[in-house]
C-alpha cells in the first residue's frame, strides 16, 4: 500500500458559511492536531474537484484548488484520506490560516 503525507493550505477561511456561521470564529475554536473531515464536493458550481474541510466544530474551507485536483481523483478511486489541522497561522484577529496534514493511502 502506498502511503504519501504532505502539507496543503486551506483557502476560503475568511467566508461566511452557508448556515451562517463565520469560519474565521469557527477556526478560532480549533487547536493544532484537530481531525478535520475531507468532503468530496463534485457538483460543486465553481469546482468539480472541490473538497470541503470540516472541523468538529464546522466547515473552514476548502482544499485549494490546485491540490484539490489530484486528491479529488484519489478520494474518488477509493483512497483513505485523513487529514488533521497542522498548524493555525494567526495575523491578528479575524485573519486565521490553517495548513493541514493530509495522509493519502492507495
Amino acid at each position: 500500500m502506498a502511503v504519501k503525507t504532505f502539507l496543503t493550505g486551506v483557502a476560503g477561511e475568511a467566508q461566511t458559511n452557508q448556515n451562517g456561521s463565520h469560519r474565521q470564529s469557527i477556526i478560532a475554536r480549533c487547536n493544532d492536531g484537530y481531525l478535520v473531515q475531507l468532503i468530496r464536493e463534485p457538483n460543486n458550481p465553481y469546482d468539480q474537484n472541490a473538497i470541503q474541510v470540516v472541523s468538529p466544530h464546522g466547515q473552514i474551507g476548502y482544499i485549494k484548488s490546485d491540490v484539490a485536483k489530484g486528491l479529488a481523483r484519489d478520494m474518488d478511486r477509493g483512497a483513505i484520506v485523513n487529514a488533521r489541522i497542522h498548524k493555525i497561522k494567526s495575523g491578528g484577529d479575524y485573519n486565521l490560516g490553517v495548513v493541514l496534514s493530509v495522509t493519502v493511502s492507495k
